[in-house]
């Protein structure tokens, strides 16, 4: 399971046309917490999915972020690196080819 298809489950959404609409909104949400001061390693660990799903969902409704998903986020700043389990990296089918591409990168959101 990877994080798109958990942030799918969350926000009750089947199907893949909204896919690039998700990701691209997962990737604001995950450098909002970066910028916020959550590491690198607990924004693509197990433990944040529920907080870019809330994120997503905020910016995809509201265009603003709740105060529920904020203060997730700075709890998540506190969450100590050791021991976290990655999320699977996110793979998006590419359009031309159906081949899978990686988007996600350590060094990148």
């Amino acid at each position: 399971m990877n994080l798109l298809d958990e942030v799918k489950k969350r926000l009750a959404l089947t199907g893949e046309y909204h896919d690039s609409l998700l990701l691209g909104l997962a990737e604001d949400v995950k450098q909002y917490m970066l910028s916020a001061g959550v590491e690198q390693s607990v924004v693509d660990s197990k433990l944040s999915i529920g907080c870019i799903a809330r994120g997503v969902q905020d910016l995809w409704t509201k265009e603003s972020f709740s105060d529920i998903f904020k203060q997730r986020v700075i709890q998540l700043t506190f969450e100590p690196e050791t021991d976290l389990e990655l999320i699977p990296d996110l793979l998006v089918a590419d359009s031309e080819e159906g081949d899978a591409e990686d988007v996600s990168h350590s060094s990148d959101i």
